[in-house]
């Protein structure tokens, strides 16, 4: 594997105390866009800052603090002594995580935006000291992998590289420990080399990378290496030392130890080291910082002294490949800030970066000679570029003008600025194009590859190529070589494939790189960025070229990630030629691989640091697979019961591989692996705390295991399978991959039959971990729960057609042109195609069919589900409901809830047999499950090579063979030309290969009818008489004549079959050589079978279906409801919570790992004054729910409330328990507004509306705290005004809080005087909108008047009639019963439903308790207000006056009730 130097890791070592005198800190350098130029100790490619002391006296930076926010200083701060040296740096990474790592890398409580904002170092006393985006202005957007920060005029030459002379030592004992380090020590007795040394015993990793240029002694635990080097100025300072070693070392410069890795704390010439460096991590650089060690330098002549460690005699390998590091020159002043050239993460700055290389042209397919420009935004500068591939130097050629174009060519370019400025390299790649293919279009994307003639790739490292892009053009549909690429990019690619590797229509893995050669991550074609891809080349296996595309899809429908896929067309100008015709490659599959990535594998990184728990726990990927030559001798294994034991199967560390894992690592995972089989085959293994299920991820792994059976994949579970562990998680199987041979293929007639559960090389219900998994009738019964389920929706047969006749659909047209291409392919349809199709099109619908018949087929081996009549919903009481079932299967059911199936498989002490139609009088739910043994399960598993036939068992030539995967139980249909026979005895001729394949026992079968049965098949598609049975003792020797064997035989049939139960040595695979049929019994005479005679391949194997999967159906459910369905008029969303705020550190405690979203909620409530049903409710929109399967399936009259939550532990943690929760939705509220939709029963639309988080939304709910509320629960949701930001942070959850009460301003059901000081409170606010009577979106004096025309308003339950007004003591005044019904008629339904009871408000009498209002002030300036401040007096219980009013009109004041005080407040 190419080694990637730019993806370090930096080693932190502890500083020394120091006095404090005087220091210059600065930020001189920071990254808001990491790509993946330095790695955390967690291995994550977090932003960082480093900060560097410019002055000439240590600093202590506790007490400093970095913030990226100018309103808080101290946003994070050093909280322990960290001495910084005076022209020494030190990283801190930007990762929001606010922690120290596994490697000692401190960590700040923010990140930075690399679309631009703030960063600063501040001093103690709260003095900022060095800032990037002062007085407001934001540092510029950065660019990804692009450093910024000052600029500094340094170089750094290394003064040992490992090409330098060195002196080495293998110690056998201490006489020289001690003194060989030191500089005067006399070396000329000890053996020369150079500084890259070591052996190599097993591989040739690093012999592959030219690091074994001295070889040492096999075994060498110890090695003395002595590196001269030379000085020249003393105001050289040291700057790093780059190692490459295995497994330890220790670095002296002048005698004192500067660096060390795995060393022990007192080294000597037996000395071993203490840990392990994994191979894949010795052969790139790990950089340790010696920057404070430049005091030691001398001018002339120095001596770098290294002691190598191994791990142990034992080892296989040994290596130390060094160099060191200087620098000079310093920080270029006055400072100079911008993009430097390089990152330099712990050490001087490089200069800054000069402009970008503009190109008049990108790069790809040209059939016209072009002139091509080349410009800089900076005319200061000036261009040198190259077209041989390498990256421009200053001495590279000067550009002066355009440069002609006309063959295939590749530019790269860079800019250089007058004081040392240097850009980045700019490289574009133009392909020659003949004119018909630059007129190519297609309907698929387009993917041009181009290697400038090195010829096929090969399948060993990366090789050096270019990749064009044509996406299709949304207005033509049409993609075109002749449009300018969407895309071209320096890539690395290689062939990849086990037994698909030699195809001519080559498989390729891709690497998308930067102008360095690093990893670049790219979106390709609307998937997620990533730099690692795979183009697959269907060939001749999967003509339909979807059978992975499906099966991918099919598990993204299950809810499993599986590798995402685009169909392209691909051209490769592997020939160094113009591109033509003959280039095209065909249809190709551009799809993701399996890769640990956020957006991919989503298990955690694990990094050689990480060896303790929790981090050592994941995350890994392995597989069940076999190793290949890139896998090392112990990258693979088996457990102590030799599993995998599956032919060619090994267990296989993928990511990390091998060789970057420490042996901590893999001790931990192959343990762990070990564990989980050790509890699997233990006493305890069914016991969920203590056998398999705390190891092993159930349903993740039942459902990969499903599409493995469903496709019947021939290597499935034994080979290309991958599974996962994540840190703190258990084993899954899983993603699924490489379905090519599967489901009927072409040229692997292993899948042929869909019917069977058997393959030549896996028992998917026996083998290894399966055969106890399904031991268990626990894990059996949720593995037909699950194929039941998937069989109502994904895997339907309408599912399963969708699903290949939509990607089929992609590549229609593009079918054509690739079989052109491959005429040695073309398709040849199916067994299983519908009638009258051929070809492409007769592929796809044999596939689709063969999965249906599959589908089907496996239904069959199962106890099918009950069915209910009349189907679950709304319904009337005494209702009688009906149970069906499978003939011959018994179904019971509960009533209270619980499963009629008890835990282990038994029938559950609650289960209700069925006997008979059950009445529904109330609303009730019933669970079934059907019982039954499940009828024997004969399948066949017959198939067999291309070149050994069952005719071949008839040619009379020894030297051919008939061979069935199947093994026991093959055989073979007969039917001789002759017609009807009479056969009295038989002979076998043995075959080639091993005699463990030979028939050990055989039955002779026949019938008259006319054969039905295909070709490998089970043949029992007639009637059959067995005619006679016995076992035989073939020859050892190989294609030589058996025994004739005498069969008691005297009726003439048309067809015989003959069968062979059991071979020699219970082999796999059964083999015979000939078959010969005789009318006489002893084998003489003339022979019935002859060439060309029907010959059909059969084979019978009973299934796990005999002894069932399970007796048990999986469980059916339905809930038949008696209240009124819940409808437009009863149901209303009352609140919703789409952008909560984030969790607080306690809630963290309760649910770790707690997002903001998982805060959600969307409350309904129950308008009516009857109980609903909330059966056959759904959400949909955003996100989805169906009531029928919730908690909470009705609603009691009233305010009866129910919350649909995104999270229910996150709910619960934060709004507490006692809250109706129906159940958690599928999918997110978005934070940017979304569509939310409520449908009834029936299918009618409750409410479809679109909130959104902007004005006139109340943009305080987008994540401030506050819910949405609605106003009006019958007003108009889709508008803006008819919503509201709750008065409490965090909304009201199961309180119907929304303001059908005007003026109820702190929602407590009364409008009253605390409505009034919220109103006072928030008056003028555009934010605090509690006290928004009119939902004007401002706090305002109609807001007051809402309030007072409605005070003492009272929020009731509802009721049916209008409530009879009542006076201030309580008794009941007379209003006219038809102007109260009217007035009801009239109001919204809400104020029907909640009607208020309230003193009645006419025109001249109001109830007051000695409202007053005495101006003491008056000011009618539009910037001034004056308010009232109502407050009660102590009037009596029957005094009643006129609302009394405050007015200023020209001056004069209106004559106010002696009982009213006027108090003014100016505001």
């Amino acid at each position: 594997m190419r080694a990637k130097q730019m993806r370090k890791r930096l080693a932190f070592e502890s500083l020394e105390s120091r006095e404090l005198l005087a220091a210059d800190l600065l930020i001189s350098e920071f990254m808001a866009s990491n790509g993946g130029v330095l790695e955390d100790g967690d291995g994550a490619a977090s932003d960082w800052i480093e900060i560097y002391n410019n002055g000439d006296a240590s600093a202590n930076l506790q007490g400093y603090s970095l913030t990226d926010d100018p309103g808080d200083l101290n946003k994070w701060s050093f909280s322990t002594p960290t001495i910084l040296a005076p022209g020494q740096f030190l990283v801190v990474f930007a990762s929001g995580e606010d922690k120290v790592d596994s490697a000692g890398a401190v960590h700040t409580n923010f990140s930075l935006a690399s679309d631009g904002e703030y960063v600063a170092l501040v001093d103690p006393g709260g003095v900022v000291l060095s800032e990037f985006g002062p007085s407001g202005a934001e540092y510029p957007p950065q660019i990804s992998n692009v450093s910024y920060g000052v600029a500094f005029d340094s170089s750094s030459p290394a003064v040992v590289t490992p090409e330098s002379s060195a002196r080495y030592l293998v110690p056998s004992n201490a006489s020289v420990d001690g003194a060989w380090m030191q500089p005067g020590f006399n070396d000329a007795g000890w053996q020369a080399g150079v500084a890259s040394l070591g052996y190599e015993t097993s591989g040739t990793n690093y012999a592959n990378a030219g690091l074994l240029d001295t070889v040492l002694p096999s075994g060498t635990t110890t090695a003395y290496v002595r590196i001269p080097f030379t000085v020249d100025g003393a105001d050289t300072l040291l700057s790093k030392l780059q190692m490459k070693y295995d497994d330890g070392f220790i670095a002296y410069i002048n005698g004192t130890r500067v660096a060390g890795a795995n060393d022990p704390s007192s080294p000597g010439y037996d000395s071993t080291a203490t840990d392990e460096h994994p191979d894949g991590a010795a052969v790139n650089y790990v950089d340790f910082d010696v920057s404070s060690f430049s005091h030691l330098l001398v001018e002339g002549e120095n001596v770098l002294a290294v002691h190598m460690l191994n791990r142990s005699s034992g080892s296989s390998d040994l290596l130390a490949a060094v160099n060191l590091l200087t620098t000079s020159g310093g920080l270029i002043e006055p400072v100079v800030v911008g993009a430097l050239q390089s990152p330099t993460p712990g050490l001087p700055n490089t200069n800054l970066r000069a402009s970008d290389v503009q190109f008049s042209h990108t790069g790809g397919p040209f059939v016209s000679s072009f002139q091509l420009t080349l410009a800089t935004a900076d005319n200061s500068e000036v261009i040198r570029y190259t077209t041989n591939g390498s990256a421009p130097t200053a001495s590279s050629p000067l550009y002066t003008g355009p440069l002609l174009i006309s063959d295939t060519t590749q530019v790269r370019a860079r800019a250089f600025g007058p004081v040392g400025q240097v850009g980045g390299v700019h490289t574009e790649s133009y392909t020659r194009t003949d004119a018909a293919t630059g007129a190519f279009t297609s309907d698929l994307p387009i993917i041009v590859l181009e290697n400038f003639g090195a010829g096929t790739p090969g399948t060993g490292d990366f090789e050096d190529a270019v990749l064009s892009l044509h996406e299709v053009d949304e207005s033509t549909g049409r993609a075109s070589l002749g449009a300018t690429a969407d895309l071209s990019t320096l890539i690395g690619q290689h062939r990849r494939g086990r037994s698909t590797a030699g195809n001519p229509k080559t498989n390729l893995r891709i690497e998308i790189r930067d102008e360095n050669g690093e990893d670049k991550n790219v979106e390709l074609l609307g998937m997620p960025s990533e730099s690692d891809w795979i183009l697959y080349a269907p060939y001749n296996f999967d003509r339909a070229m979807i059978r992975n595309a499906t099966f991918f899809e099919l598990s993204r429908q299950m809810g499993k990630w599986a590798p995402r896929v685009r169909f392209v067309e691909v051209y490769a100008n592997y020939d160094g030629d113009q591109l033509d015709a003959g280039d095209y490659m065909g249809v190709y599959v551009l799809m993701e691989n399996i890769k640990r990535d956020g957006d991919r594998v989503y298990i955690e990184e694990l990094t050689p640091t990480q060896n303790s728990e929790p981090d050592i726990t994941g995350g890994y990927i392995f597989a069940l697979d076999g190793p290949d030559g890139e896998t090392p001798p112990d990258g693979a294994w088996k457990t102590d019961r030799n599993i995998p034991t599956l032919g060619d199967s090994w267990l296989v560390h993928e990511e990390p591989g091998r060789l970057d894992m420490t042996q901590a690592q893999v001790d931990y995972l192959r343990g762990y692996i070990q564990d989980f089989e050790d509890a699997l085959y233990g006493p305890n293994s069914t016991d969920p705390e203590l056998g398999y299920q705390a190891y092993f991820e159930v349903d993740t792994s039942i459902d990969h295991h499903i599409l493995r059976v469903l496709s019947k994949e021939p290597d499935g579970l034994r080979l290309s399978t991958f599974l996962t562990k994540d840190r703190d998680g258990k084993i899954a199987f899983g993603p699924v991959w490489d379905f090519d041979r599967s489901s009927g293929a072409d040229d692997d007639s292993r899948s042929s039959n869909p019917e069977g559960w058997f393959l030549p090389d896996v028992d998917f219900f026996e083998s290894d971990w399966w055969g106890p998994l399904f031991d268990d009738p626990n894990f059996a019964q949720r593995w037909v729960d699950r194929w039941q389920e998937l069989r109502q929706g994904v895997l339907s047969d309408d599912g399963l057609r969708a699903t290949v006749n939509g990607l089929a659909s992609q590549i229609a047209e593009a079918q054509v042109r690739n079989f052109q291409e491959w005429p040695n392919i073309a398709p040849n349809g199916g067994t299983y195609a519908d009638p009258g199709l051929t070809g492409w099109e007769a592929e796809v619908s044999h596939l689709a069919n063969w999965l249906v018949i599959r589908a089907n087929w496996m239904d069959e081996q199962l106890i099918n589900l009950p069915a209910f009549s009349p189907a679950p919903g709304n319904t009337s009481p005494g209702q009688q409901v009906t149970l069906t079932a499978t003939l011959g299967a018994d179904i019971y059911y509960t009533l209270d809830g619980t499963d009629p199936r008890a835990d282990g498989g038994g029938i559950s002490p609650n289960a209700i047999e069925y006997t008979g139609p059950i009445t529904i009088n109330d609303t009730t739910q019933i669970n079934a499950r059907a019982f039954g043994v499940p009828g024997t399960s004969v399948s066949g598993n017959s198939s067999y090579p291309g070149n050994e036939r069952p005719s071949d068992a008839l040619d009379g030539n020894s030297g051919t063979k008939y061979l069935n995967f199947g093994g026991a139980n093959s055989g073979i249909i007969l039917t001789p030309g002759v017609g009807a026979s009479v056969v009295r005895s038989f002979q076998l001729t043995t075959a080639n290969d091993a005699q463990g394949r030979d028939p050990s026992s055989w039955e002779l079968y026949g019938t008259n009818d006319p054969i039905q049965s295909n070709d490998n098949s089970t043949g029992l598609a007639e009637n059959w008489t067995l005619i006679d049975s016995g076992s035989i003792n073939l020859p050892t020797q190989r294609q030589t004549q058996g025994p004739v064997v005498s069969v008691d035989n005297a009726t003439a049939y048309t067809s015989y079959k003959l069968m062979f139960p059991t071979l020699k040595f219970n082999a796999n695979e059964m083999q015979v050589a000939d078959i010969r049929f005789y009318e006489t019994s002893n084998g003489t005479g003339a022979q019935i079978l002859a060439p060309g005679d029907g010959a059909l391949a059969v084979h019978v194997q009973t299934g796990p279906g005999a002894e069932g999967i399970s007796p048990w159906s999986s469980l059916v459910t339905g809930l038949f409801s008696v209240e009124l369905p819940a409808d437009a008029s009863s149901l209303r969303i009352s609140e919703l919570h789409y952008h909560p705020a984030d969790p607080t550190a306690d809630e963290l405690l309760v649910v770790p790992g707690a997002e903001e979203d998982d805060f959600e909620f969307i409350e309904l409530v129950n308008t009516s004054s009857n109980p609903i049903s909330l059966n056959g409710v759904q959400l949909g929109g955003g996100i989805t729910f169906d009531f029928t399967t919730g908690s909470v399936t009705s609603l009691a009259p009233g305010q009866a409330v129910v919350v649909v939550v995104e999270n229910a532990e996150a709910f619960a943690a934060r709004y507490g328990a006692g809250i109706a929760i129906a159940g958690q939705y599928g999918g997110k509220l978005g934070n940017g507004g979304d569509q939310v939709t409520l449908t009834d029963s029936g299918g009618a639309t409750i409410h479809d509306f679109t909130y959104d988080d902007s004005d006139p939304w109340a943009e305080a709910a987008d994540g401030d705290g506050p819910s949405l509320e609605a106003i009006d629960l019958f007003g108009d949701h889709t508008q803006a005004s008819n919503w509201r930001a709750s008065a409490a942070n965090g909304g009201t959850p199961g309180v119907h809080t929304a303001a059908t009460l005007p003026g109820d301003y702190d929602n407590s059901g009364a409008v009253d005087q605390a409505d009034y000081a919220v109103w006072r409170a928030s008056y003028g606010s555009t934010t605090d909108l509690a006290a928004d009577g009119n939902n004007n979106g401002r706090v305002d004096t109609a807001d007051y008047t809402v309030w007072r025309d409605n005070l003492d308003a009272v929020l009731a339950p509802p009721v049916v009639a209008a409530a009879a007004p009542t006076t201030h003591d309580g008794a009941v005044e007379a209003v006219p019963s038809s102007t109260a019904m009217a007035d009801a008629s009239e109001q919204p339904a809400t104020v029907a439903a909640y009607p208020i009871e309230n003193t009645p408000v006419e025109s001249a009498l109001r109830p007051t308790k000695g409202l007053a209002t005495t101006p003491a002030a008056s000011n009618a300036a539009s910037d001034e207000l004056l308010l009232l401040d109502l407050a009660y007096s102590s009037l009596q219980d029957d005094e009643w006056t006129t609302p009394a009013t405050a007015a200023a009109v020209d001056g004069e004041e209106e004559t106010q009730p002696e009982s009213l005080s006027i108090v003014w407040r100016a505001f």
